[in-house]
């Protein structure tokens, strides 16, 4: 019986995990394919539309470039 306890709280954690990826990767995801496909960017540099995973590492890999490093 505590398995099956444990692992319901295992699947809601997970579910509450990629809740918070979708939250946070469609608006990367629209912003990329919004602003940058359609523009003279595409032409120049064959920027093409990113998909969820894409967007989801890009926000991942900003949020570790740019994080602040000094603490008070």
């Amino acid at each position: 019986m505590k398995f099956f306890a444990v692992f319901g709280l295992f699947l809601i954690t997970l579910s509450i995990i990629f809740g918070f990826a979708l939250l946070l990767s469609f608006p990367t995801m629209w912003l990329v394919n919004a602003v940058l496909a359609p523009s003279a960017i595409t032409a120049i540099f064959g920027v093409a539309k990113i998909g969820f995973w894409q967007a989801l590492g890009l926000g991942i890999l900003t949020g570790l470039l740019f994080r602040p490093t000094i603490q008070k």
